[in-house]
């Protein structure tokens, strides 16, 4: 038996990355745009090293082709800058989804 080939399949991975990849862009913005500007270095500096630490983790634990994990982890963060609880420009408490 020869290995079998489905015609027209691609892998869809990159493009799905590409498409999670933005949705933590949205969520940070909109958190930092609602923290004071002290606030907002600290997430700024946070964020880099997220990024940083992802993408090196990445490759370390899945060198061959690390972009699933980048999906994987890359969809926890947004979970995570969602449910992060902070102090607005107000002094109120928000949620970084909105609330």
């Amino acid at each position: 038996m020869g290995s079998v080939h489905i015609a027209g399949a691609q892998d869809t991975r990159p493009a799905e990355y590409e498409r999670v990849d933005g949705i933590p862009n949205v969520v940070y913005q909109r958190v930092l745009n609602d923290l004071p500007e002290p606030e907002q270095r600290k997430l700024k500096s946070a964020q880099r090293a997220w990024v940083a630490f992802r993408d090196l983790d990445c490759r370390w634990a899945f060198p061959a082709d690390p972009v699933d994990c980048m999906i994987d982890r890359t969809a926890n963060r947004v979970r995570e800058l969602e449910a992060t609880l902070f102090f607005d420009k107000r002094g109120r408490y928000r949620l970084g989804d909105g609330r």
